[in-house]
């Protein structure tokens, strides 16, 4: 993969050196701690994985610190906001999310497209877009050895890590792709439609309800 090797040579990166990967902004509610911790442990078999964490925010200066504190500065690389998020995604091996809750993580998408499997805490959406086990794992959040045990499981099984990676994409090109998308917007409109014909019924939400709900979660990942 071109990309991949041109990003590993403007970083420093070994050819064969492991990768983690984390896209989400310095924030308390993304949990780059956990992150850190996970990274601290995978250094020990791994001693020349190389983690990268793409976005900014207020949390920065601290996670550099910790960095530091952890031992593990000269392994991790504050690539800040990135324009190139795929190119960047396309040299890891695992992606991670460690969120203590998320909405639509567009990240993990991206991810994903590029056959990367993932490794998440199991908040919010994330269990729509990631089938455990399948195109990666899913754990309790702040849960530091099973995630750290999901990422090494990975990273020691390269066959695995290819697998997975592979699945992730064809999910994401079979749910999530323009033309899926597409189908989605064409139901939902027929939906409304309808049900702008009919007079309103009570009682709990309808699956038009579901589906509005479902275009507006899809519009969020679209605006992203």
């Amino acid at each position: 993969m071109p990309d991949a090797a041109a990003v590993r040579s403007e970083l420093g990166i070994g050819p064969t050196d492991p990768v983690l990967a984390i896209v989400a902004a310095l924030r308390p509610e993304k949990n780059h701690e956990l992150f850190l911790e996970v990274a601290r442990r995978v250094t020990a078999p791994f001693t020349k994985a190389q983690f990268l964490i793409v976005g900014d925010g207020p949390r920065r200066a601290p996670l550099e610190q910790l960095a530091r504190e952890l031992g593990i500065a000269d392994h991790v690389h504050f690539l800040g906001t990135r324009a190139d998020v795929p190119r960047l995604l396309s040299t890891s091996d695992v992606f991670a999310l460690t969120s203590h809750n998320e909405a639509n993580p567009v990240s993990i998408l991206e991810a994903m497209s590029v056959g990367k499997p993932v490794v998440a805490t199991n908040v919010g959406s994330i269990r729509e877009v990631v089938t455990d086990g399948r195109t990666g794992y899913l754990v309790r959040p702040g849960d530091a050895d099973a995630l750290t045990s999901r990422v090494l499981e990975l990273l020691e099984d390269p066959l695995r890590c290819q697998a997975m990676g592979a699945a992730a994409r064809e999910a994401v090109v079979a749910g999530w792709s323009v033309d899926a998308m597409v189908r989605r917007y064409e139901r939902l409109i027929a939906s409304i439609f309808n049900r702008k014909r009919r007079p309103p019924r009570p009682g709990p939400p309808t699956s038009d309800t579901r589906l509005e709900a479902e275009w507006l979660s899809n519009r969020m990942l679209v605006e992203h």
